[in-house]
């Protein structure tokens, strides 16, 4: 499975999944146009983030990958603090920064087979999964997580169905069965 059929996919299923569950529940608490809006805005980098983490995992290994994708909690409060959506001190920076080095060993990171669009990816994963973390914790604070999932799973679901018709190609698993 390629990693447009694979998010297509994923979309689909989580779609198909909150619809149910939207139905089953009491109703949810309405979401403003505004913040309908920013929950829409926030699928599509969602969308971004994803495709580029999935894309980042091809290109490199994937402790590499996801080392440099795991740069985004410390982008987030560096940011945060710049915009002032959270508060920035020394103490929690270096923190960050010192927890995020602690990953290099803990996934072996194997930096003599690095791709530089790999990294590209990677660090563009966390980027949209920065601005999607300030923009939910500045305009949907107190929402109903739920709507805001369903809200941001429909523009997701429908880049990525829109891409895989575009492309003319949907790669199914091999088998639906898993093999030892």
């Amino acid at each position: 499975m390629d990693v447009l059929t694979l998010l297509s996919l994923r979309g689909m299923l989580v779609v198909g999944f909150m619809a149910v569950w939207l139905k089953l529940q009491p109703a949810p608490v309405s979401h403003s146009g505004r913040q309908r809006w920013i929950a829409l805005g926030i699928g599509l980098l969602f969308g971004g983030t994803m495709f580029g983490l999935m894309t980042a995992i091809a290109l490199l290994p994937v402790s590499i990958a996801i080392l440099a994708y795991f740069a985004y909690p410390v982008l987030t409060g560096v940011v945060g603090g710049f915009t002032g959506v959270d508060r920035l001190g020394w103490r929690a920076l270096t923190i960050a920064f010192a927890a995020f080095l602690g990953l290099v060993p803990m996934l072996g990171a194997e930096l003599d087979r690095l791709s530089g669009l790999g990294i590209v990816w990677a660090l563009g994963a966390a980027g949209f999964r920065v601005a999607s973390l300030l923009l939910a914790r500045a305009y949907l604070h107190g929402t109903d997580a739920r709507l805001t999932t369903w809200y941001s799973m429909l523009p997701f679901t429908g880049m990525f169905l829109l891409a895989s018709w575009v492309v003319g190609e949907w790669h199914t698993p091999a088998t639906w069965v898993a093999t030892p």
